[in-house]
């Protein structure tokens, strides 16, 4: 999928300090066009957590706190 600044669905941009850490907003564009919003924090080898239905992003942010230090998590 094509990363901000190239896809059509425009930017969402922000940040959010949780926790100790600086989690980045940034969205991607699927193949039909949805946009599809993620946080971002830390660096090194990528990490994706996806939550379920009755789940939501906030629900990740502790554990996403400490896989930080050693991954680039990325929540969606």
């Amino acid at each position: 999928m094509p990363r901000n600044g190239t896809d059509q669905a425009g930017t969402v941009a922000g940040c959010l300090y949780q926790g100790g850490v600086l989690f980045t907003t940034d969205s991607v564009a699927s193949a039909d066009g949805t946009r599809i919003v993620y946080q971002l924090a830390g660096s090194g080898p990528s990490l994706l957590i996806v939550h379920g239905t009755l789940a939501t992003t906030a629900m990740y942010y502790p554990i996403a706190e400490l896989l930080s230090r050693d991954y680039q998590v990325e929540i969606g």
